[in-house]
């Protein structure tokens, strides 16, 4: 029953004498009032309590943006990211980022057409790691909650084969790109023995790339912690029942992963 719409949501749009210019099925006017009246933006954007970073596509470029409320180097040009820049988050940010097509329409900040942050990166850890002060990226723990899972769901019928093919394009790229923990690590060695053994008058150490790659030494502490494989019920399954799925398949991974580390 969803596809008719989400109270508090989304609806179906209604404009229907020219449905050959919709770029969208939806209407995300519901959604953008239940933000307004549940979420506390001055205390989101109070960064001494929480800092966030939500990640849009730019429709546009193809290309990632990123909006936080908290960016923990001053310089631009020494950040992992380096159009990333310090925003007040709004409602426009958080349906930015949220905005699924061909459901939901695309949500202009400023002059920035967005759709879903997940269509280029929905493992956006780069952002992540802009948000951490100098004292952070040698030891703060790092958890991603994986949901679409990598391994263990072949298709035996029509409907699996649509949802494996939506798994496999919002799965963990960052994991498989480093080839899973051993991977990971021995990056992260290898960016500590640069910096070890660089002379410390050496031209290298004012350079950006080398600030950039330096505080990717945070992917040390990075857990990635996978969830048992959910079946969706579509692709665009908003329903109470596949939404609360989901949110019970990511607190059952984390109380497993806690479970184990107690023993």
């Amino acid at each position: 029953m969803s596809i008719w719409g989400n109270p508090r949501f989304y609806r179906v749009r209604t404009d229907v004498l020219n449905p050959l210019s919709w770029t969208s099925v939806y209407d995300l006017t519901p959604l953008r009032e239940t933000l307004a009246t549940m979420c506390d933006f001055d205390q989101i954007n109070y960064s001494s309590n929480v800092r966030i970073s939500v990640t849009a596509t730019n429709i546009a470029t193809g290309g990632q943006v990123s909006f936080s409320n908290h960016v923990a180097n001053g310089d631009g040009r020494l950040r992992v990211i380096p159009k990333v820049r310090k925003s007040r988050l709004t409602p426009e940010h958080i349906l930015a980022s949220a905005s699924l097509p061909p459901g939901f329409p695309m949500t202009d900040i400023g002059d920035i057409p967005c759709w879903d942050g997940g269509l280029f990166d929905n493992t956006p850890i780069w952002a992540l790691l802009d948000l951490l002060d100098e004292a952070e990226i040698d030891n703060l723990p790092i958890f991603v909650v994986e949901l679409f899972p990598t391994r263990d769901a072949i298709p035996r019928n029509p409907k699996e084969v649509i949802e494996r093919m939506i798994e496999i394009s919002y799965e963990n790229r960052f994991w498989a790109e480093f080839e899973g923990a051993e991977g990971l690590s021995a990056f992260t060695d290898m960016l500590a023995a640069v910096a070890h053994d660089l002379p410390a008058d050496s031209a290298v150490r004012s350079m950006e790339p080398f600030h950039r790659l330096q505080r990717l030494r945070a992917l040390k502490n990075l857990k990635v912690i996978s969830a048992r494989h959910v079946p969706m019920t579509g692709a665009m399954d908003f329903s109470v029942h596949g939404v609360k799925t989901r949110f019970d398949a990511g607190y059952a991974a984390v109380d497993k992963l806690l479970d184990t580390s107690s023993r």
